[in-house]
């Protein structure tokens, strides 16, 4: 994920989900005064191939001065074909699922 400024700190997870069943949860990320932050979430071979989608959810603080003090939103990245071996890429769904989550569920607004 991508914020336009740089956050106090941000919090990332990301799950995989298969129709007809499944989910697993990425490893949780965190920064601190950084403006981004990357997250995998991954299934086993055993899974078997299928639709699958990716779904972040995402905590940031902003810079003192902002309002509010912290924020959590989440977003479902696109549903994508995947089998064994061929992989899901950053360039797929990635940056651009963390990115939609600050931009379209999370806002902050200086502090009066």
């Amino acid at each position: 994920m991508e914020c336009e400024q740089r956050m106090e700190s941000i919090y990332i997870r990301l799950y995989l989900h298969k129709q007809g069943g499944g989910e697993w949860a990425g490893t949780p990320g965190s920064r601190n005064n950084a403006s981004y932050l990357k997250a995998n979430a991954a299934a086993p071979c055993s899974a078997g191939p299928g639709q699958y989608w990716g779904e972040a959810r995402v905590t940031a603080v902003p810079p003192a001065g902002w309002s509010p003090r912290s924020a959590t939103g989440w977003a479902n990245g696109f549903v994508l074909p995947l089998a064994c071996g061929n992989s899901l890429t950053g360039e797929d769904d990635g940056d651009v699922l963390g990115t939609t989550v600050v931009r379209s569920t999370i806002r902050f607004e200086p502090s009066a």
